[in-house]
């Protein structure tokens, strides 16, 4: 009977043994999906900053060619604006050369 209540307890721990086993190998299961999950939430959020960032970029760089084009548009309607005021001024003084002639 000794034996047999060895025998037994010794089943009994042996059985507890598979079972705490059993119970860590799931917990490192788990803990890698779960690794698993934090790499890939890390990666969609990288890939997402470089979106962000280049649409950003685009955003900044397109802002720049506008602000060009107003640049350079008010350029060419000052050297418009000139030109005329040039012209005007020299109709004027052929208009007072022909006044005077006369």
């Amino acid at each position: 009977t000794i034996t047999a209540s060895s025998q037994g307890a010794a089943r009994d721990e042996t059985l507890e043994m598979g079972i705490a086993n059993e119970a860590r190998r799931q917990e490192g299961e788990r803990q890698k999906v779960l690794a698993a999950e934090e790499v890939q939430r890390a990666e969609q959020a990288f890939e997402k900053a470089i979106a962000d960032r280049a649409a950003n970029e685009a955003k900044r760089k397109d802002e720049q060619k506008k602000a060009l084009a107003a640049k350079e548009a008010k350029r060419k309607a000052d050297e418009r604006q000139k030109a005329l005021a040039a012209e005007e001024a020299k109709q004027a003084e052929v208009a007072r050369l022909k006044a005077e002639a006369d």
